[in-house]
Formats: structure tokens, C-alpha cells, sequence
């Protein structure tokens, strides 16, 4: 089966995989997909989880595959449906404001009377919307949430696939966990979830569950810190060295957007215009005091338990004070446009 050309963006919820997949959607050229593996009925279903790295079955390489040239050729309800200029997307329906019938599951279900595949939570690109043969050769982009076990494989076996890792610091990660998630969630089911998860890492790696120690003794903070450490740092080991690795520091990206995302882009073969460069200028001038709230907002003992368990990591000297200005590290030479 050919394989087919696409980049993930691999990353922790509130660790600004959102805007990272923004900005790779301003070019011209992408196909972005918003987690299409949590819709109903994606082709990534049949795949085993990629919540805790593992070994996968020789016939994991054909259902990749399958997947995500599925995938490629779909959109779902959370993609930025027709948010930005496209070449595979016609140019009558951005006139007419066509791509709107799409917006919004009320429309969608009307608008499914005439096809009935847009009732569900994804669908086969409408040909009336997009044209076919361009998206089949547009870039995809997959942004997929806790998915290290996936990325390792990908970096380990699909050269051709680019994972773009986007890590931020823990402290600003668990701040936004709390404010953004907790306050919404049972506590309960967090904590059981958390161990539960813990536990399948501690019984399939003796090196993870030394280094987390008693996990039912732990707060819902420190096992999800653990959960932090763990699906990054699988995909940081994987990828250093592979050339098909980009690495983003969320305060980087904050800090310098342009430079990062021109490396971002050059990894990804894609062209870069001064438009592209005007939008990314903007989409970041209200980011820097969010990145650094945290300092703030937190106690002295979260601090306390993000540093400890930071040390034990060797992705601690990524917010080291001689590598706060760290750009990604791996490029690729060629360009596909």
C-alpha cells in the first residue's frame, strides 16, 4: 500500500495543540483534521489505543494506512470547516458561503436530507464543497491528543509521516488542566481515571512504575503530571535524532511565532507567504501573558510538584534558563510544493 504523506500533531490538551493546528491551517495547501480519532465511526477505531505506547501487530502498518488515507479524504465537526482559503475547496462555495451548510449540527441535519452522510459526526468530503482530486493531494494534518503510542510507531516506522510534538510547560499545562477541565468534571472519576491509566503504564514498563512510585497514594495534580511526563516523554525519546521530528516548545511559539512556524512549515514542505506570516504575527500578540500566568496562578506546593517531577525527566532542560529561546530541531530538506 502507498503511504500516505501527512503530519500529526501530537501534544496534551491545553498544551496549545488548538492553535498550533490554527496556524498550520492558514496555508493554502493543508487538509487539517481536529482529532478525527474521537469521532463516531472514524477509521482510526479498529486501531489499537494510543493512550500507552505498546507493541502493535504486524497488521497495524495496513490499518495506519487505511486510516489515514480514510481520514485525509473526510471531514468531521470539529475541523475549521472552509476557515481559511483553500486549493481543493471550490471556489463558487467560499463565494456563496456554501461551506456554512456545514457549520453548526442544525445545519448539517438539514442539509443531510440531500446527504444523509452529514448526519453523523464525520463524512466523505461533499464533491459539491471540495474538489476531490485536489484534496487527494492536499496535505493532511492530524491533530491527535494523547496519542504517544501511535506517534512513537510513526516516528519508528513512516518516515514520510512528519509528528510535530508541542510540549508546554507543565506548570502553565496544569494550570489550564485545572481551570479548564477540573472545574468541569466529577473529582472522582478524574482520580479513577488517572490511576487506571497509571496503572496500565506501571504494569506494562517497570522503569515507569519505579520512577511513579504509590500510585493510589496520589493526588488527582500529581497523576495527571505523571500522565504529562509519561505521553511526552515517550514521543521526545522516539523522536530525537529521526528526521521526521519536529519539536515545539509552547513558549517558544508564544515568544518567536514567526521563526517557529517557519521551521514548522519547512519540515512540513510547505510554502511560506508574507499572508501567512501577517496571520501568525497576529494570532500571538495576546499569548505571552497567558503563557506565563501560571507563575502566578499556582500554589507553592503545585510548583513544588511540577519541578519534582520535571527532574526526574530529561525533557526538564527544555525550560532550562540556556534553552528558553530553544527552536524546533529537525527539518526536512524538501518541499513538496
Amino acid at each position: 500500500m502507498t503511504h500516505t504523506n501527512c503530519a500529526l500533531v501530537i501534544g496534551q490538551g491545553r498544551s496549545g495543540t488548538n492553535w498550533l493546528l490554527d496556524l498550520l491551517d492558514l496555508s493554502f495547501h493543508t487538509h487539517c483534521r481536529n482529532e478525527p480519532d474521537e469521532l463516531a465511526g472514524s477509521p482510526f477505531s479498529s486501531l489499537s489505543s494510543p493512550t500507552i505506547q505498546q507493541p502493535y501487530s504486524e497488521a497495524f502498518a495496513h490499518s495506519w494506512e487505511q486510516a489515514i488515507s480514510t481520514a485525509a479524504m473526510q471531514m468531521g465537526y470539529r475541523d475549521r470547516i472552509a476557515a481559511n482559503p483553500k486549493e481543493h475547496l471550490r471556489s463558487h462555495v467560499s463565494r456563496m458561503g456554501g461551506a456554512y451548510l456545514l457549520q453548526g449540527q442544525r445545519r448539517r441535519q438539514i442539509a443531510s436530507v440531500v446527504s444523509p452522510s452529514l448526519a453523523g459526526e464525520q463524512w466523505p468530503a461533499p464533491p459539491w464543497m471540495i474538489e476531490q482530486q485536489q484534496l487527494a493531494q492536499a496535505y493532511p494534518v492530524f491533530k491527535l491528543n494523547q496519542a504517544p503510542g501511535w506517534a512513537a510507531w510513526v516516528l519508528n516506522h513512516r518516515s514520510d509521516n512528519t509528528v510535530i510534538q508541542i510540549m508546554r510547560h507543565p506548570g502553565g499545562f496544569l494550570n489550564s488542566w485545572r481551570n479548564r477541565y477540573v472545574t468541569q468534571q466529577a473529582v472522582d472519576q478524574i482520580r479513577q481515571a488517572n490511576s487506571d491509566r497509571l496503572k496500565k503504564i506501571a504494569a506494562a514498563s517497570p522503569e515507569w512504575d519505579h520512577r511513579m512510585g504509590n500510585i493510589d497514594a496520589m493526588s488527582i495534580d500529581e497523576s495527571e503530571l505523571w500522565y504529562w511526563c509519561y505521553a511526552n516523554e515517550v514521543v521526545y525519546r522516539a523522536g530525537r535524532g529521526q528526521s521526521n521530528y519536529q519539536l515545539i516548545i509552547y513558549e517558544d511559539l508564544v515568544q518567536n511565532p514567526v521563526d517557529t512556524m517557519k521551521q514548522v512549515y519547512g519540515s512540513c514542505g510547505l510554502p511560506w507567504t508574507h499572508c501567512i506570516e501577517t496571520k501568525i504575527t497576529s494570532s500571538a500578540s495576546a499569548s505571552a501573558s497567558i503563557a506565563t500566568a501560571w507563575k502566578h496562578q499556582i500554589s507553592l506546593e503545585q510548583r513544588q510538584l511540577v519541578d519534582s517531577i520535571l527532574a526526574t525527566s530529561a525533557m526538564a532542560d527544555q525550560w532550562s534558563p540556556n534553552s528558553s529561546q530553544a527552536q524546533p530541531r529537525h527539518t526536512l530538506a524538501l518541499s513538496k510544493y
